[in-house]
């Protein structure tokens, strides 16, 4: 098989160093003129208290707007000039930086990551202007009828836990951050010992490991560290809302164990079969393709630490709305009772690993993967080894994993009724 031949090739040569502050590097040497680097930092929407609903990502927002040093102008410009790129993200448990260069700037690129980690000043009139941009983005998402339900969804199903909050926060969140809550914020949480440095390129490990100790050699952690809010716990609800939409919009699903559990491999292989990527997935051609009720119809399986969000999501009218529910129900019992055929379990193994090789040829996702793989499992596991895994599992396992998570009576159930 093509695809075993594959993995067995896919060996990442990966080095990990932990610095005397407690950085940590995660570095991969590829033969590539580019260079690929960043910050992953241990803060995101789960790490905000509860009057800080947004302030990860707004603070992320904030990190280019000037630091002790340099303008936001030269910032936003070091790399670009020079046909790099430097960009940002955030997740709900981390904020990552990162950076695209030609290996000759390499060092400068690690150098400004960590100055606008570590030494960006927030100022007053730059966080009111970032608040407006920031509150469009908010109000843009409520136009959408599809996020502004799995925002909620994953709002209720947590119970108000930070980590199933919107990453942008509320209107009236945003308008209230003033300089010292960012201030406040990094220093609790921008630490070395909260931070793992990636990097992908033609440069020795030995040679970033030296220059990072040298650039974060006088960052000092001010005041203690913040602790990370514990697990939430999974609030079963039925709710039904009513809409100005010309669609009915609906998800049903569940709070899973994160990614440490047992079943973390058959849920992400179980997802990936009954609504993932591919077009013939089980809820596409059971139901979309067999009965044209609805064409938005997708399963989601998005997992943290300590956590995951486990669903399904679909658009129809509101004629078709009992039916297109009753239909989901029905295929999520045909699982639990039939076990699937090992033909047609190996066929969904075989995508699930092609998606995630294809996915992995890009060298910038390759590194941020590897991190993300570090900072959760403190190992880095190869393909190979995410294929025995996979390949392992059988059908009387997903057999027990849909009766034990998407049994049809005890999902939650969020719908925006059109009126």
């Amino acid at each position: 098989m093509v695809l075993l031949n594959v993995v067995k090739k896919k060996k990442q040569d990966i080095h990990i160093h932990v610095l005397p502050n407690g950085l940590t590097i995660v570095h991969r040497y590829t033969k590539s003129p580019i260079a690929y680097c960043g910050l992953l930092i241990k803060a995101g929407t789960r790490d905000e208290l509860p009057h800080e609903g947004g302030l990860a990502h707004f603070t992320e927002h904030m990190l280019f707007k000037g630091t002790t040093r340099h303008t936001a102008r030269y910032i936003l410009s070091k790399l670009d000039d020079r046909g790099g790129e430097l960009n940002a993200y955030t997740s709900r448990e981390n904020t990552i930086l990162h950076a695209t260069c030609f290996r000759q700037h390499a060092r400068e690129a690690i150098e400004l990551l960590f100055e606008i980690a570590f030494e960006s000043t927030f100022p007053e009139r730059e966080i009111r202007k970032e608040a407006e941009v920031i509150r469009d983005e908010i109000l843009s998402y409520k136009d959408s009828p599809s996020d502004a339900l799995l925002d909620e969804f994953d709002e209720l199903l947590t119970g108000g836990h930070p980590i199933g909050r919107n990453i942008l926060g509320t209107l009236e969140s945003v308008s209230s951050f003033r300089r010292e809550h960012f201030i406040g914020f990094t220093s609790e949480l921008y630490r070395p010992e909260r931070i793992l440095l990636f990097f992908s390129g033609q440069i020795k490990p030995e040679s970033i490991a030296q220059w990072a100790e040298s650039i974060t050699a006088g960052y000092q952690p001010k005041g203690p560290a913040r602790e990370r809010s514990e697990a939430p716990t999974f609030h079963h609800f039925n709710i039904v809302r009513q809409h100005l939409n010309h669609q009915c919009n609906a998800a049903l699903g569940i709070l899973t164990p994160g990614v440490h559990h047992a079943d973390y491999p058959t849920l992400a292989l179980l997802n990936h079969m009954l609504g993932g990527p591919g077009l013939n997935n089980i809820l596409i051609l059971n139901i979309r393709e067999k009965f044209g009720l609805t064409y938005e119809l997708e399963s989601f399986f998005n997992v943290y630490s300590d956590c995951g969000f486990l669903g399904i999501y679909f658009g129809t009218d509101k004629e078709s709305l009992k039916k297109v529910l009753k239909l989901i129900h029905q295929e999520l019992q045909k699982l639990i009772d039939t076990p699937l055929t090992e033909r047609r379990l190996m066929k969904a193994k075989v995508q699930f690993m092609g998606h995630y090789l294809i996915q992995q040829e890009h060298a910038l996702n390759q590194i941020i993967n590897a991190a993300r793989s570090w900072e959760l499992f403190q190992k880095i596991e190869d393909t190979s080894q995410i294929w025995e895994k996979i390949s392992g599992i059988t059908p009387h396992h997903i057999q027990e994993i849909v009766s034990k998570y998407l049994n049809p009576d005890g999902l939650s159930t969020l719908i925006f009724e059109s009126v």
